[in-house]
């Protein structure tokens, strides 16, 4: 599994400016695996019919190297539930979590993370107290950022995905003083 990520991984790097990536012309077969993978064109598009565009985005998925204490970080920090968790051979390689409100979007998996800081992953909560939950957490030793004063902040889970939280309310602006 390592090696297909990480196969899949450097595939999917970006062609250099100008160039096209190599495509196949061959159609996908109803078998077909990710033992070749083929990066798709930069070519003219035809559009997706609408009866097989997505409905909505399930769940967001973050891999992590320690999977446990990031299923146990994700519970006390913010509340997630595990609502289920999928194992091989035995073992548990994901879980599936759902916000205390109940709906599905956060998966955590085993895979290939580069360590530390990771700006190309982002988690958006919003929450009723945004600058509470921030400084809850940065108390707990995490970074925080106010990106918005009262309204949207930036914390780090342990493993360096950056997590955007904020106000499902925006605060009460003061009336302005006219005169």
């Amino acid at each position: 599994m390592n090696f297909l990520l990480a196969a899949l991984s450097s595939i999917m790097m970006t062609a250099p400016e100008g160039s096209e990536p190599a495509t196949s012309q061959t159609k996908p077969s109803e078998s077909a695996t990710f033992q070749t993978i083929v990066r798709p064109s930069r070519a003219a598009l035809v559009p997706t019919p609408a009866e097989l565009l997505p409905v909505r985005i399930a769940a967001t998925c973050l891999y992590t190297t320690h999977l446990e204490a990031q299923r146990e970080w994700y519970e006390k920090m913010l509340g997630f539930k595990v609502s289920r968790a999928m194992e091989r051979d035995g073992r548990i390689f994901e879980y599936i979590m759902e916000t205390p409100g109940g709906s599905t979007i956060l998966t955590l998996a085993e895979g290939i993370r580069p360590p530390g800081y990771n700006s190309y992953t982002r988690l958006v909560l919003e929450v009723p107290n945004a600058r509470a939950l921030a400084e809850h957490i940065h108390s707990q030793r995490s970074s925080m950022l106010i990106a918005a004063k009262n309204i949207v902040y930036m914390v780090i889970d342990p493993e360096g995905n950056q997590i955007e939280i904020f106000n499902s309310k925006l605060p009460e602006r003061p009336a302005s003083k006219k005169g």
